[in-house]
């Protein structure tokens, strides 16, 4: 079965395609599927090495692309519990992202501490998954991606990094990667608790196109049993003409 790439879009069989691809997955796996299919030929080669708000920002274009402007889903409140709507287009939460070849500096007069360090890419995040706890996660992340660590003009290993200065360098990539963290500030109506919650078009889309994909293997499913066509044929059937068949079974 063959899938076209590129244009954001994803075709009802690049659909499932992307859902068996990060079936089982990790929520990076399922990231990497869903952009595999998304983006160009020529993109997919280089990436891996995207920042993570560079892939947010394509995930965006490819949601768009695919099941409209609009961003609509619940989010409880903390504190009370109430199901708030969310509406939103991709526009309303896109943010700048770096690139992860630049390198930037971070100093810090009080602690003498001095360190370059890189934006953190899929690859560098695949890398951290593989080892035993969150913490040696971050650690090897912290050492991939910084480039030169010292203290009072003398180098020392990025291991070495007090967890204050870990974190105010974690903080910094942040800020140079903003869209790799985007917060939602909500209001509560019924308690009027205000908040601010992380939003991950990853698992968002991901959800998207794995309802989808179970709407489609259903439409196959029926449409396969009543008239004996192949998957491909019916996938490559327009949304419209693919109803107007599956109407007529109930005729």
């Amino acid at each position: 079965m063959s899938v076209i790439l590129g244009a954001d879009h994803l075709s009802n069989t690049a659909v499932l395609a992307a859902w068996e691809a990060g079936q089982g997955g990790t929520p990076l796996d399922r990231a990497h599927a869903l952009l595999w299919y998304a983006v160009t030929e020529a993109e997919r080669t280089g990436m891996d090495e995207w920042t993570i708000g560079r892939r947010d920002a394509r995930l965006l274009d490819v949601h768009a692309a695919t099941f409209g402007e609009q961003i609509a889903g619940l989010v409880a409140c903390p504190e009370c519990g109430e199901q708030l709507e969310i509406a939103l287009r991709p526009d309303d939460i896109r943010s700048a992202y770096g690139d992860a070849s630049t390198q930037f500096e971070w100093s810090d007069d009080d602690s003498a501490y001095r360190v370059v360090f890189r934006l953190p890419s899929s690859a560098d995040l695949r890398a951290g998954t593989i080892q035993g706890s969150e913490e040696a996660a971050r650690r090897a992340l912290l050492e991939r991606c910084v480039l030169v660590a010292e203290r009072a003009g003398e180098a020392i290993p990025p291991g070495d990094l007090p967890d204050e200065i870990s974190a105010r360098i974690e903080e910094a990539m942040s800020e140079h990667d903003a869209q790799a963290d985007t917060q939602l500030a909500l209001t509560c109506p019924a308690c009027g608790h205000a908040w601010h919650a992380p939003f991950d078009i990853a698992d968002f889309l991901w959800r998207e196109v794995a309802a989808q994909a179970r709407n489609l293997a259903s439409d196959v499913h029926t449409l396969a049993l009543a008239y004996s066509w192949r998957e491909a044929d019916i996938l490559a059937l327009s949304d419209a003409r693919r109803k107007m068949y599956l109407e007529l079974l109930l005729v």
